[in-house]
Protein backbone atom coordinates (compact mmCIF):
# COMPACT_ATOMS: atom_id res chain seq x y z
CA UNK A 1 0.00 0.00 0.00
CA UNK A 2 1.07 3.20 -1.07
CA UNK A 3 0.03 7.25 0.38
CA UNK A 4 0.98 10.30 -0.83
CA UNK A 5 1.14 13.48 0.86
CA UNK A 6 2.80 16.74 -0.52
CA UNK A 7 4.55 14.77 -3.15
CA UNK A 8 6.07 12.87 -0.26
CA UNK A 9 5.51 8.79 -0.75
CA UNK A 10 5.16 6.78 2.09
CA UNK A 11 5.72 3.01 1.15
CA UNK A 12 3.71 0.31 3.21
CA UNK A 13 5.28 -2.92 2.01
CA UNK A 14 3.45 -6.98 3.63
CA UNK A 15 2.03 -4.69 6.88
CA UNK A 16 5.34 -3.33 7.50
CA UNK A 17 5.47 0.54 7.25
CA UNK A 18 8.57 2.74 6.93
CA UNK A 19 9.24 4.55 8.81
CA UNK A 20 11.15 6.71 6.58
CA UNK A 21 9.11 8.88 3.98
CA UNK A 22 11.05 8.70 0.32
CA UNK A 23 10.43 10.34 -3.17
CA UNK A 24 9.89 8.34 -6.09
CA UNK A 25 9.90 4.78 -4.68
CA UNK A 26 8.87 2.31 -7.36
CA UNK A 27 6.77 -0.26 -7.37
CA UNK A 28 7.29 -3.52 -9.62
CA UNK A 29 5.31 -5.72 -7.91
CA UNK A 30 2.55 -6.19 -10.72
CA UNK A 31 5.54 -7.14 -13.21
CA UNK A 32 7.34 -10.65 -13.96
CA UNK A 33 9.71 -12.04 -16.37
CA UNK A 34 11.22 -9.57 -19.11
CA UNK A 35 9.09 -7.12 -18.10
CA UNK A 36 10.33 -6.71 -14.62
CA UNK A 37 14.15 -7.07 -16.10
CA UNK A 38 13.17 -3.80 -18.60
CA UNK A 39 11.57 -1.42 -15.65
CA UNK A 40 14.42 -2.37 -13.51
CA UNK A 41 16.90 -1.93 -15.96
CA UNK A 42 15.47 2.02 -17.36
CA UNK A 43 15.27 2.80 -13.16
CA UNK A 44 18.85 2.02 -12.54
CA UNK A 45 19.70 3.49 -16.18
CA UNK A 46 17.93 6.87 -15.03
CA UNK A 47 18.98 7.20 -11.39
CA UNK A 48 22.10 5.50 -10.71
CA UNK A 49 24.66 7.03 -8.83
CA UNK A 50 28.48 6.88 -8.72
CA UNK A 51 30.94 8.38 -6.35
CA UNK A 52 34.73 7.76 -5.80
CA UNK A 53 36.41 7.30 -2.49
CA UNK A 54 40.06 7.30 -1.34
CA UNK A 55 40.54 3.64 -2.52
CA UNK A 56 38.26 2.95 -5.34
CA UNK A 57 34.24 3.52 -6.60
CA UNK A 58 30.92 3.14 -5.27
CA UNK A 59 28.26 2.85 -7.19
CA UNK A 60 24.75 3.35 -5.86
CA UNK A 61 21.44 1.43 -6.79
CA UNK A 62 17.93 2.95 -5.81
CA UNK A 63 16.08 0.21 -3.80
CA UNK A 64 12.51 -0.82 -5.43
CA UNK A 65 9.42 -3.05 -4.73
CA UNK A 66 8.86 -6.27 -6.40
CA UNK A 67 7.07 -9.32 -5.37
CA UNK A 68 9.05 -12.38 -3.29
CA UNK A 69 8.82 -15.68 -3.78
CA UNK A 70 5.54 -16.31 -1.52
CA UNK A 71 3.88 -13.98 -3.92
CA UNK A 72 4.24 -11.33 -1.14
CA UNK A 73 4.90 -7.44 -1.79
CA UNK A 74 8.81 -7.02 -0.41
CA UNK A 75 11.67 -4.23 -0.99
CA UNK A 76 14.29 -6.21 -3.65
CA UNK A 77 17.04 -5.88 -0.78
CA UNK A 78 17.20 -5.88 2.90
CA UNK A 79 16.04 -1.98 4.77
CA UNK A 80 16.16 -1.69 7.90
CA UNK A 81 16.72 -5.30 9.67
CA UNK A 82 13.80 -6.59 6.93
CA UNK A 83 14.87 -9.55 5.01
CA UNK A 84 14.43 -8.28 1.45
CA UNK A 85 13.85 -10.56 -1.70
CA UNK A 86 17.43 -10.78 -2.45
CA UNK A 87 20.76 -10.79 -0.21
CA UNK A 88 23.41 -10.24 -2.93
CA UNK A 89 24.04 -8.46 -5.77
CA UNK A 90 26.72 -8.29 -8.95
CA UNK A 91 28.00 -5.98 -11.15
CA UNK A 92 29.69 -6.76 -14.53
CA UNK A 93 32.33 -4.29 -16.00
CA UNK A 94 33.85 -5.00 -19.44
CA UNK A 95 37.26 -3.34 -19.73
CA UNK A 96 36.99 -0.82 -22.46
CA UNK A 97 40.38 0.02 -24.84
CA UNK A 98 42.36 -3.17 -24.83
CA UNK A 99 42.29 -6.41 -26.04
CA UNK A 100 44.35 -9.03 -26.42
CA UNK A 101 43.89 -12.29 -28.94
CA UNK A 102 40.17 -11.87 -28.59
CA UNK A 103 40.06 -11.40 -24.75
CA UNK A 104 38.30 -8.20 -23.45
CA UNK A 105 38.78 -8.27 -19.48
CA UNK A 106 36.00 -8.23 -17.35
CA UNK A 107 35.21 -7.30 -13.59
CA UNK A 108 32.62 -9.25 -11.87
CA UNK A 109 31.99 -6.59 -8.09
CA UNK A 110 29.70 -8.61 -5.91
CA UNK A 111 28.58 -7.62 -2.83
CA UNK A 112 26.19 -7.54 0.22
CA UNK A 113 22.67 -6.33 -0.91
CA UNK A 114 20.90 -3.99 1.66
CA UNK A 115 20.18 0.36 1.75
CA UNK A 116 22.58 2.49 3.50
CA UNK A 117 21.51 3.93 6.73
CA UNK A 118 19.52 7.21 6.30
CA UNK A 119 17.23 9.19 8.87
CA UNK A 120 14.79 10.69 5.84
CA UNK A 121 14.45 8.24 3.43
CA UNK A 122 15.19 4.52 2.37
CA UNK A 123 18.77 4.39 1.62
CA UNK A 124 20.60 3.34 -1.66
CA UNK A 125 22.09 0.09 -2.40
CA UNK A 126 25.86 0.49 -2.15
CA UNK A 127 28.12 -1.51 -3.87
CA UNK A 128 31.95 -0.94 -3.87
CA UNK A 129 34.52 -1.14 -6.13
CA UNK A 130 38.23 -1.24 -4.68
CA UNK A 131 39.99 -0.29 -7.47
CA UNK A 132 43.18 0.59 -5.79
CA UNK A 133 43.68 -2.64 -4.21
CA UNK A 134 42.73 -4.50 -7.62
CA UNK A 135 45.25 -2.56 -8.92
CA UNK A 136 47.49 -3.90 -6.86
CA UNK A 137 47.01 -7.13 -8.16
CA UNK A 138 48.50 -9.01 -10.52
CA UNK A 139 47.00 -8.74 -13.87
CA UNK A 140 45.37 -12.19 -13.88
CA UNK A 141 42.34 -13.97 -14.37
CA UNK A 142 41.57 -14.81 -10.20
CA UNK A 143 38.75 -14.27 -7.37
CA UNK A 144 39.42 -12.14 -4.46
CA UNK A 145 37.40 -11.44 -1.19
CA UNK A 146 37.87 -8.75 0.71
CA UNK A 147 36.71 -8.61 4.31
CA UNK A 148 34.66 -5.03 4.20
CA UNK A 149 31.71 -4.94 5.62
CA UNK A 150 29.88 -5.67 2.64
CA UNK A 151 31.72 -8.95 2.35
CA UNK A 152 32.91 -7.91 -1.35
CA UNK A 153 34.18 -9.84 -3.98
CA UNK A 154 35.68 -9.61 -7.08
CA UNK A 155 36.60 -12.32 -10.30
CA UNK A 156 38.28 -10.83 -12.86
CA UNK A 157 37.87 -12.83 -16.18
CA UNK A 158 39.44 -12.67 -19.53
CA UNK A 159 42.68 -10.58 -18.44
CA UNK A 160 44.69 -9.06 -20.03
CA UNK A 161 48.79 -8.05 -20.08
CA UNK A 162 47.84 -4.33 -18.54
CA UNK A 163 44.81 -3.37 -16.22
CA UNK A 164 42.40 -1.30 -19.00
CA UNK A 165 41.92 2.56 -17.77
CA UNK A 166 38.05 2.49 -18.32
CA UNK A 167 35.47 0.24 -17.24
CA UNK A 168 31.90 -0.38 -18.55
CA UNK A 169 28.70 -1.73 -16.41
CA UNK A 170 27.33 -4.16 -18.23
CA UNK A 171 24.87 -5.91 -16.18
CA UNK A 172 23.26 -6.03 -12.57
CA UNK A 173 22.26 -9.32 -10.76
CA UNK A 174 20.59 -9.42 -7.61
CA UNK A 175 20.40 -12.78 -5.95
CA UNK A 176 20.19 -15.23 -3.23
CA UNK A 177 23.53 -16.61 -1.58
CA UNK A 178 21.47 -19.97 -0.44
CA UNK A 179 20.04 -20.39 -4.14
CA UNK A 180 21.89 -18.35 -6.86
CA UNK A 181 19.52 -19.61 -9.27
CA UNK A 182 16.73 -17.31 -8.04
CA UNK A 183 17.92 -13.82 -9.09
CA UNK A 184 16.85 -10.99 -10.97
CA UNK A 185 19.11 -9.62 -13.56
CA UNK A 186 19.30 -6.59 -16.60
CA UNK A 187 21.70 -5.40 -18.90
CA UNK A 188 22.67 -2.36 -17.94
CA UNK A 189 23.84 -1.05 -21.24
CA UNK A 190 22.66 1.81 -23.44
CA UNK A 191 18.91 0.31 -25.26
CA UNK A 192 18.67 1.57 -29.15
CA UNK A 193 16.40 4.03 -29.48
CA UNK A 194 16.37 5.36 -25.41
CA UNK A 195 17.79 8.37 -24.37
CA UNK A 196 19.59 6.44 -21.33
CA UNK A 197 23.19 6.10 -21.48
CA UNK A 198 25.48 3.06 -20.16
CA UNK A 199 27.65 3.83 -17.12
CA UNK A 200 31.20 4.31 -18.20
CA UNK A 201 34.06 4.71 -15.29
CA UNK A 202 37.64 5.68 -15.38
CA UNK A 203 40.75 4.23 -12.99
CA UNK A 204 42.36 6.51 -11.99
CA UNK A 205 39.38 8.74 -11.44
CA UNK A 206 39.87 11.57 -13.66
CA UNK A 207 36.13 11.58 -14.57
CA UNK A 208 33.48 9.71 -14.14
CA UNK A 209 30.34 10.21 -15.79
CA UNK A 210 27.13 8.61 -17.26
CA UNK A 211 28.53 8.63 -20.87
CA UNK A 212 27.46 6.44 -24.23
Amino acid sequence: MSHSWDGVRYVSVSDWRSPSAIRGLRDFSSLRGASLASAAEDYFLSQSEVKSTEGGLEIYLNQFVITDQNQMRNFVCRVEGRAGVYDRVELRLRGLGISEAGKEPMLVVESDCLSEPDPKAIGAIRVPIPMAQIYELRPTDQYVRFYDDLDSRVQVVEMVSEWPKEWRLEEVRYFLSTDSTQSLSFKAGKKKGSPLRALQLSWPMEETSKSL
